[in-house]
């Protein structure tokens, strides 16, 4: 059950590399996508998603430390937010033109998300801002034929696991998109759309990132209590060989 996703968790590159590679001609997009305890468990029960993905990392301080631990390797935390990876993807952007697009939330959060990040971001190229939902196929394929008339280089996807990895292979499946890269980025633009910097600098400096999200959003209770404990018991007394 593990395997392929400790694989892809030990494999990641360095941030400097992931980014560097995307300017680099590839047939299809670089795709990327980052789990805490829950999406752990949602991907590894689904193959067909990991092998749309390129590189996966670990979001969360905790979940790094123990998987290191269990893995024999260093894993680093790496999450798509502002915390992290997402301002710095955001300045590589800037210097090097790159036109992105947001996909993710509703319409008025993700537009909020872009105001935000532009605020912070001036030369940021965002071309296109569309809300996360799909009642059908038919609005799916419409939301890629949006991404690509607008020469998207580079999609942000936040629609929460398995939904976003899910857009990522059904993206893929088109050729000759002149896509560069996608990165799901779960809750970010939700969490963006009043403003770019979403913890308090405490809770930043604690990294106590999961009590405020335990204490300000009722859905992520259910997922902490319910799949975290499973995790860790698998991750502490699993005798998996996918763990070696």
């Amino acid at each position: 059950m593990n395997a392929l996703i400790n694989l892809k968790l030990k494999s990641a590159p360095s941030t400097e590399e992931l980014l560097a590679s995307l300017l680099v001609d590839h047939d299809e997009p670089v795709s990327v996508s980052f789990v805490n305890p829950y999406s752990y468990q949602i991907l590894a029960q689904r193959p067909d998603l990991l092998n749309a993905l390129d590189h996966l990392y670990c979001d969360g301080v905790s979940g790094a430390k123990l998987l290191s631990w269990r893995l024999k390797c260093k894993i680093e935390r790496v999450s798509f937010d502002m915390t992290s990876l997402a301002p710095i993807f955001f300045r590589f952007s800037e210097e090097n033109n790159l036109r992105v697009y947001l996909l993710g939330a509703n319409q008025k959060e993700v537009e909020g998300s872009r105001d935000s990040f532009l605020k912070t971001f001036p030369k940021l190229n965002v071309v296109g801002a569309r809300n996360g939902y799909f009642s059908n196929e038919s609005e799916m394929t419409k939301a890629c034929e949006d991404i690509f008339s607008k020469s998207a280089d580079v999609v942000i996807v936040g629609m929460g696991t398995p939904k976003q990895e899910e857009f990522i292979k059904y993206i893929k499946s088109y050729s000759n998109t002149g896509l560069k890269g996608i990165f799901t980025c779960g809750g970010f633009i939700h969490q963006s759309s009043l403003k770019a910097e979403y913890y308090p600098y405490w809770i930043n400096k604690l990294e106590l990132r999961w009590l405020y999200r335990l204490l300000f959003e009722p859905h992520s209770r259910k997922r902490v209590f319910k799949y975290y404990p499973k995790f860790l018991i698998n991750l502490l007394f699993s005798k998996d060989s996918s763990w070696q």
